[in-house]
């Protein structure tokens, strides 16, 4: 019977039928040499993957351990095995394969002949994929037998999944390459001592650290040429110690080659080497800028100290209980207490019991303590606070969490009395109420004479709504009577901050004159700036209609009395020349009366 192997380029030589034979029943004779039985029973119950393959690659037979991949009995009979390990192995089997067919020919061959010369054994690794599409890696050793469930020979295939392994393999690799690659960039410097203090290694870090070359540390033994001569005592006490298994962190006096001192963070470890010889390693941390971040951190905290007890506003600090932890002096006078008397008590209890209509406040509705369920900023206002002395004060507050490692420790709270602003409040409230009620127009304009505000007499008086007269300038109300000159020294007058009062013609909506008696007057901040300018005007069309009809009923008054005195005058001096006439007649008739006697 002559086997060909269609699936293996140039496979068997083509020798004469007897010689095939012969190979052929050779092979034969050496497949099996126990019962069929005994070894399905090993088949059946064995983990591997056996497999049978005919000479085109096709499965015959899949033993059971293939469920363990998804595939029934049977499901891959027919199907070609290269076709369905992974595309990139492929073409790496198919050489191995037809080369292995040849040993393996060429073997049988030999022993027919008598000659002896063993084929070696063919080991294969591959990427094979369960039923799902995941690729796991095979790793299998071919043979030709002969075909037990059929005629002629077929390709004995045992494979073994060892993808766990490749990747315990792999993990191992890439262990040993971090560890290398670490001890080398590792920024920390690292040293190595035998037991008789000898230095076996040193990494870079260490030799950039010092300033020393890997050659200048070597094989030195105590003290090294980057201890400190001041440090020597401690530097050995440790050495000493780590040699009888003590361990820890040392902060240790070190020096560079030149000379320059720094701080440095040892800490020694004991151990064994791979043939069990005490060894041991230290790193070694330049802590220069370390020491020095927790002198400025040590600093800072001293001025943070200082600026939160100097702030007007009280600070309280609470751990995750609500209990005070830190309370600055701002807040102890606020709450009329003494310095430290807060530390510890509860705060809610002792400041913020109570509601501002005297109801009793919870925690759990308190908006302070809301920080320890949500996490979230809160702020306040319209609240109070409880003094010692049972009186309280409205406060402006803000609850803040403090956080450490994403987890909730405690809060801030800030806050601050605002009585006096309340005060201020409710007086500008009054202002503003007299301000709107005001039977005078009143508005305000910016530093750029743009109306930031108008009254309601102001839209009644000129005629122009609220929303018509805001952004606007006062030109809107000027009436063109007044000369040009008296704006001059009205703007002088007023960025002298100075008021400027008196008597002017405006123009109201629709080119309607209006007398107004007005006082403008600057806005001053606390700094004496000005930030706008305030104008109070009053309609006095009406009196001035009044005075001009008072005057002209004055002037015919006048008139009148003028009249009334000329004729007085003339009647008065006609009577004048009567009685005189009367007295003439008189003093004749008498002297008449004489003469006759």
């Amino acid at each position: 019977m002559v086997i060909e192997l269609p699936f293996l380029k140039n496979g068997l030589s083509s020798k004469d039928s007897v010689n095939k034979r012969r190979e052929l029943n050779l092979i034969k004779d050496a497949v099996f040499q126990k019962s069929n039985e005994f070894y399905r029973e090993i088949i059946e119950n064995t983990s591997d993957y056996i497999s049978l393959l005919d000479f085109s690659g096709k499965y015959i037979y899949t033993s059971p351990s293939h469920r363990q991949m998804g595939y029934g009995q049977g499901e891959l009979a027919g199907k070609s095995a290269i076709n369905i390990v992974h595309p990139e192995d492929k073409t790496r089997l198919l050489p191995l394969l037809a080369k292995f067919a040849r040993k393996v020919a060429a073997a049988k061959m030999g022993a027919i002949l008598g000659v002896k010369k063993e084929a070696a054994a063919l080991h294969l690794s591959f990427r094979f994929p369960d039923k799902t599409g995941d690729w796991h890696d095979l790793e299998a050793t071919p043979n030709i037998i002969e075909n037990p469930v059929g005629s002629g020979y077929a390709i004995l295939l045992i494979s073994r999944d060892v993808t766990e392994r490749r990747k315990a393999e792999e993990k191992l690799k890439k262990d040993e390459s971090f560890i290398v690659s670490l001890l080398k960039g590792l920024k920390d410097g690292f040293a190595v001592i035998d037991k008789s203090g000898r230095q076996l290694m040193v990494n870079e870090a260490l030799c950039r650290m010092t300033g020393f070359s890997e050659k200048e540390l070597l094989d030195q033994k105590p003290p090294f040429k980057y201890w400190a001569e001041e440090g020597l005592k401690d530097t050995s006490k440790v050495l000493n110690g780590a040699i009888n298994g003590i361990e820890g962190e040392y902060e240790l006096i070190f020096k560079r080659k030149s000379g320059e001192r720094f701080t440095a963070l040892v800490c020694p470890k004991k151990t064994v080497d791979a043939d069990g010889n005490a060894i041991f390693f230290a790193t070694v941390r330049d802590i220069t800028e370390r020491k020095t971040t927790e002198e400025t951190i040590e600093r800072l905290m001293r001025q943070n100290e200082l600026i939160l007890n100097s702030a007007g506003e009280g600070i309280l600090g609470l751990d995750a209980k609500g209990n005070m932890m830190f309370v600055n002096p701002a807040a102890d006078k606020m709450l009329g207490y003494r310095p430290g008397e807060l530390i510890g008590k509860p705060s809610h209890i002792t400041w913020h019991h109570i509601k501002p209509d005297g109801s009793n406040y919870s925690k759990e509705e308190c908006p302070i303590y809301a920080v320890y369920k949500d996490g979230k900023v809160h702020r306040g206002t319209g609240e109070v606070f409880w003094r010692k002395d049972g009186t309280s004060f409205p406060v402006e507050y803000v609850s803040t969490p403090i956080c450490e490692h994403n987890q909730l420790v405690g809060a801030v709270v800030t806050f601050k009395d605002i009585t006096e602003r309340k005060q201020a409040e409710e007086e500008l409230l009054k202002f503003k109420f007299g301000l709107q009620h005001s039977n005078d127009a009143v508005f305000i304009t910016d530093t750029d004479g743009n109306i930031i505000y108008v009254n309601s007499a102001f839209e009644k008086i000129y005629g122009y709504a609220k929303e018509e007269a805001l952004g606007k300038t006062p030109r809107i109300i000027k009436s063109g009577v007044i000369p040009k000159e008296q704006y001059v020294q009205f703007w002088d007058t007023l960025l002298a901050k100075k008021t400027v009062s008196g008597e002017i013609v405006n123009k109201a909506k629709g080119n309607r004159l209006v007398n107004i008696d007005a006082s403008d007057n600057p806005i001053l901040d606390t700094g004496g700036n000005i930030i706008g300018f305030l104008a109070i005007h009053r309609d006095i069309t009406e009196r001035k209609s009044a005075e001009e009809k008072m005057k002209a009923l004055n002037q015919e008054l006048k008139s009148k009395v003028d009249e009334l005195e000329r004729f007085n005058k003339l009647t008065v001096g006609r009577e004048l020349k009567m009685i005189e006439l009367k007295k003439q007649i008189r003093a004749f008739e008498a002297g008449k009366k004489r003469t006759s006697e």
